[in-house]
């Protein structure tokens, strides 16, 4: 029985990167019904906050989602170690993680562009890492 808990025990980061998706989902879905319901109650927004809402969306969500199923189902190494460390994947996350929401929160409020370009910077270094992590997966049957 320990034997079936150990293994599940290694799949620790790519469910993390899988609930950060589904947090950033439901804040994007959030975001997105402020959108719709402002005129009606006439709130005023940030002016990005279209901008947060696709790119909640689309990097916090749907790249997150991508990057948790892709470690988590792609072939382990044929070596060892037949893992990648949950080191490695925790920093995958602290990168992304913190772009998104430093991209998010510089692009509501735009005098804060700076904090978005840092965001931006993180995301960009967490894809990379991401190819890191995964291309030595990618090879044939």
């Amino acid at each position: 029985m320990s034997a079936f808990f150990s293994f599940f025990m290694k799949f620790t980061y790519q469910r993390f990167l899988l609930r950060f998706a589904l947090f950033w989902l439901c804040t994007g879905l959030l975001a997105g019904g402020l959108l719709y319901f402002a005129p009606l109650f006439d709130l005023t927004l940030p002016g990005g906050t279209r901008t947060t809402h696709v790119h909640l969306l689309t990097v916090g969500f749907l790249l997150q989602l991508i990057m948790g199923v892709a470690l988590w189902m792609f072939p382990r190494y044929k070596k060892e170690p037949r893992y990648n460390s949950n080191t490695q994947g925790f920093a995958l996350i602290a990168m992304i993680n913190m772009g998104v929401l430093l991209r998010s929160a510089g692009s509501l409020w735009l005098q804060l562009s700076m904090m978005a370009h840092v965001g931006v910077a993180l995301e960009l270094l967490g894809v990379l890492y991401f190819v890191f992590l995964i291309f030595g997966r990618i090879r044939e049957p």
